[in-house]
Protein backbone atom coordinates (compact mmCIF):
# COMPACT_ATOMS: atom_id res chain seq x y z
CA UNK A 1 0.00 0.00 0.00
CA UNK A 2 1.29 3.48 -0.87
CA UNK A 3 2.36 5.78 1.93
CA UNK A 4 0.46 9.05 2.08
CA UNK A 5 2.87 10.97 4.30
CA UNK A 6 0.36 11.29 7.14
CA UNK A 7 2.24 8.80 9.32
CA UNK A 8 4.68 11.45 10.59
CA UNK A 9 2.09 14.09 11.47
CA UNK A 10 1.51 14.78 15.13
CA UNK A 11 -2.06 15.62 16.11
CA UNK A 12 -2.76 19.04 17.58
CA UNK A 13 -3.62 18.72 21.24
CA UNK A 14 -4.64 22.27 22.18
CA UNK A 15 -5.94 25.40 20.52
CA UNK A 16 -2.75 27.28 21.49
CA UNK A 17 -0.63 24.64 19.77
CA UNK A 18 -2.74 24.95 16.62
CA UNK A 19 -2.33 28.73 16.68
CA UNK A 20 1.44 28.42 17.15
CA UNK A 21 1.77 25.93 14.26
CA UNK A 22 -0.37 28.12 12.03
CA UNK A 23 1.76 31.15 12.84
CA UNK A 24 4.98 29.27 12.00
CA UNK A 25 3.41 28.01 8.77
CA UNK A 26 2.41 31.55 7.79
CA UNK A 27 5.89 32.89 8.48
CA UNK A 28 7.51 30.15 6.41
CA UNK A 29 4.98 30.71 3.60
CA UNK A 30 5.89 34.43 3.50
CA UNK A 31 9.60 33.61 3.34
CA UNK A 32 9.06 31.24 0.42
CA UNK A 33 6.90 33.79 -1.45
CA UNK A 34 9.55 36.49 -1.04
CA UNK A 35 12.24 34.11 -2.25
CA UNK A 36 10.20 33.15 -5.33
CA UNK A 37 9.46 36.79 -6.12
CA UNK A 38 13.15 37.66 -5.88
CA UNK A 39 14.04 34.79 -8.21
CA UNK A 40 11.37 35.91 -10.70
CA UNK A 41 12.72 39.46 -10.60
CA UNK A 42 16.26 38.23 -11.21
CA UNK A 43 15.13 36.18 -14.21
CA UNK A 44 13.12 39.11 -15.58
CA UNK A 45 16.07 41.49 -15.25
CA UNK A 46 18.40 39.06 -16.97
CA UNK A 47 15.94 38.41 -19.79
CA UNK A 48 15.19 42.12 -20.24
CA UNK A 49 18.87 42.99 -20.63
CA UNK A 50 19.39 40.58 -23.51
CA UNK A 51 22.50 38.58 -24.14
CA UNK A 52 25.88 39.38 -25.58
CA UNK A 53 27.61 36.73 -27.67
CA UNK A 54 30.98 37.41 -29.32
CA UNK A 55 30.61 41.14 -28.72
CA UNK A 56 27.18 41.30 -30.40
CA UNK A 57 23.98 41.82 -28.45
CA UNK A 58 21.34 39.24 -29.31
CA UNK A 59 17.61 39.57 -28.65
CA UNK A 60 15.94 37.01 -26.43
CA UNK A 61 14.16 35.21 -29.28
CA UNK A 62 17.49 34.58 -31.04
CA UNK A 63 18.95 33.11 -27.88
CA UNK A 64 15.92 30.87 -27.33
CA UNK A 65 16.15 29.70 -30.95
CA UNK A 66 19.80 28.81 -30.41
CA UNK A 67 18.93 26.91 -27.24
CA UNK A 68 16.15 25.00 -29.02
CA UNK A 69 18.49 24.10 -31.89
CA UNK A 70 20.70 22.18 -29.44
CA UNK A 71 17.90 19.65 -28.81
CA UNK A 72 19.42 18.12 -25.71
CA UNK A 73 18.07 17.58 -22.22
CA UNK A 74 19.91 20.54 -20.71
CA UNK A 75 18.34 22.98 -23.17
CA UNK A 76 14.89 21.61 -22.41
CA UNK A 77 15.58 21.97 -18.68
CA UNK A 78 16.82 25.53 -19.14
CA UNK A 79 13.74 26.62 -21.08
CA UNK A 80 11.45 24.90 -18.58
CA UNK A 81 13.16 26.64 -15.67
CA UNK A 82 12.89 30.07 -17.33
CA UNK A 83 9.22 29.47 -18.14
CA UNK A 84 8.33 28.26 -14.66
CA UNK A 85 10.26 31.02 -12.92
CA UNK A 86 8.75 33.88 -14.93
CA UNK A 87 5.26 32.61 -15.76
CA UNK A 88 2.51 34.10 -13.69
CA UNK A 89 4.80 36.51 -11.93
CA UNK A 90 3.30 39.83 -10.98
CA UNK A 91 6.33 41.81 -12.08
CA UNK A 92 6.35 43.67 -15.35
CA UNK A 93 9.21 43.19 -17.74
CA UNK A 94 9.56 46.62 -19.26
CA UNK A 95 12.03 47.18 -22.02
CA UNK A 96 12.88 50.61 -23.33
CA UNK A 97 13.19 50.14 -27.11
CA UNK A 98 15.38 53.24 -27.30
CA UNK A 99 17.96 51.73 -24.95
CA UNK A 100 21.16 51.57 -27.05
CA UNK A 101 22.34 48.42 -25.28
CA UNK A 102 19.32 46.53 -26.67
CA UNK A 103 19.80 47.65 -30.29
CA UNK A 104 21.83 46.09 -33.03
CA UNK A 105 24.55 48.36 -34.47
CA UNK A 106 22.39 49.14 -37.51
CA UNK A 107 19.41 50.02 -35.34
CA UNK A 108 21.62 52.19 -33.13
CA UNK A 109 22.97 54.15 -36.13
CA UNK A 110 19.44 54.62 -37.51
CA UNK A 111 18.17 55.86 -34.13
CA UNK A 112 21.08 58.30 -33.78
CA UNK A 113 20.40 59.66 -37.26
CA UNK A 114 16.70 59.98 -36.42
CA UNK A 115 17.46 61.93 -33.24
CA UNK A 116 19.88 64.22 -35.06
CA UNK A 117 17.25 64.97 -37.70
CA UNK A 118 14.72 65.80 -34.99
CA UNK A 119 17.26 68.09 -33.31
CA UNK A 120 17.90 69.98 -36.56
CA UNK A 121 14.17 70.55 -37.19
Amino acid sequence: MARTGHENLRPVKTHAEAVARGKLGGIKSGEVKRERKLLSQLYADILAKGFEVDGERLPLDAVISAIMDRKDSSSVSMLKEIREATEGSKIAMTINPDDPSLMTPDQRRARIAELQNEKQD
